[in-house]
């Protein structure tokens, strides 16, 4: 399965429903009239080269590489956060937990809508929604608490990405909702028909991962070669300080705030460019993206990291060569954030610049930040 880097923000707007024919059926309370869940779901701002690129119809062929065209909701009783809502109606045909709604995008570009399968009525009954994406991942319930979770999250140790476009890996965004736009928190997203326009919340759809990016440029004076492809980097840790997945297990990411659960420490992550797709060595002032992935945030800095980087020709061993950083920097890694790592080519090894650390989605006005030299 490919996964999808970098986004736009993007809002689900649903048509309203008058509901008549629900009128007895559900629990209306007051009398009020039921009305139909409309949120507004955001992710990145353009510019930062987030996740998901953007949203799209299911229906749409083909060029949707980089958008999503849905999220899964799931809605509770928001006095206990884990009552299935009434206003959910039953879809027995399509096997889903009570309580599970999947949004879905309907028509194309500037027209689209979007549809709740099955249904969500408000009432004035306040009700608690959980969101998460990707909307096909393997959801489990809680039956007496608010810790609702996907449990076949994948964060492998050894990560693939396409240099080619710079939008791909092979570890799935894994985003959870929240009321806040705040990168990293995890507000309640409180909804029902009796006042205002609960019944249109935004939610926002926050990563559970962290973004790893290596840049390379040539030192000054030196021009690359053919020989200076990035073939494979690797990040040694003695101390296993690193969280991912194996292949005969899965790690679980609680909706609530995007935790992850059940990741083993390993000593080692490799990122490593899809067949044909190395990237060459930037000139001076002129970095290029030469490996990137998604790693499991860690809850504190490493001390031991080394970073080796391979370099040789495409497609072939000749000249092959390993340069190693011992003196890399101590970065803890947080959810939703960007770490670029700079990095300079010399003709005997790598020095490290300046780390930037940005968010996926900043607040206006924050801009990128780059070292000395560096443009983008």
């Amino acid at each position: 399965m490919k996964h999808i880097l970098f986004g736009y923000a993007f809002s689900l707007l649903l048509v309203a429903c008058t509901a008549e024919e629900d009128i007895g059926k559900k629990p209306i309370g007051d009398g009020l009239q039921p009305v139909l869940l409309q949120p507004n779901f955001y992710t990145g701002q353009p510019s930062t080269r987030s996740i998901v690129e953007g949203l799209e119809s299911s229906e749409a062929t083909p060029s949707t590489l980089g958008k999503i065209s849905s999220v899964m909701l799931y809605v509770t009783n928001a006095d206990n956060g884990f009552t299935p809502y009434a206003g959910v109606e039953d879809n027995i045909s399509d096997n889903l937990v009570n309580g599970l709604s999947q949004f879905t995008a309907k028509g194309s570009g500037g027209t689209l809508t979007w549809e709740g399968v099955p249904a969500v009525n408000l009432y004035n009954v306040q009700a608690r929604v959980f969101a998460f994406s990707p909307s096909n991942a393997t959801f489990q319930a809680s039956t007496n608490s608010i810790d609702h979770k996907i449990t076949d999250v994948k964060v492998p140790a050894d990560m693939t990405f396409n240099g080619a476009n710079v939008l791909e890996c092979n570890t799935a965004d894994y985003l959870y909702g929240s009321a806040s736009g705040n990168v990293g928190t995890s507000s309640q997203i409180i909804v029902s028909n009796a006042d205002g326009n609960s019944f249109k919340p935004n939610i926002h759809l926050q990563h559970a991962l962290a973004q790893v990016v290596f840049q390379l440029q040539a030192a000054s004076g030196r021009q690359p070669t053919d020989y200076d492809y990035v073939k494979k980097i690797t990040l040694t840790s003695a101390n296993n300080a690193f969280l991912a997945t194996s292949s005969s297990n899965s790690a679980t990411m609680k909706l609530e705030d995007g935790a992850l659960g059940n990741t083993s420490s390993v000593g080692t992550l490799t990122f490593i460019p899809n067949s044909g797709t190395d990237v060459k060595c930037g000139t001076n002032g002129n970095p290029k993206v030469v490996a990137y992935g998604l790693v499991a945030p860690l809850s504190s800095a490493p001390t031991d990291i080394v970073l080796t980087i391979f370099l040789g020709k495409v497609g072939s061993d000749e000249h092959k060569r390993e340069l190693k950083v011992t003196t890399f920097p101590q970065k803890q890694w947080t959810k939703g954030l960007r770490y670029v790592y700079n990095l300079t080519l010399t003709d005997r090894n790598i020095e490290v610049q300046k780390t930037t650390i940005e968010l996926w989605t900043p607040s206006p006005g924050t801009g990128d930040f780059y070292p000395d030299g560096f443009t983008h």
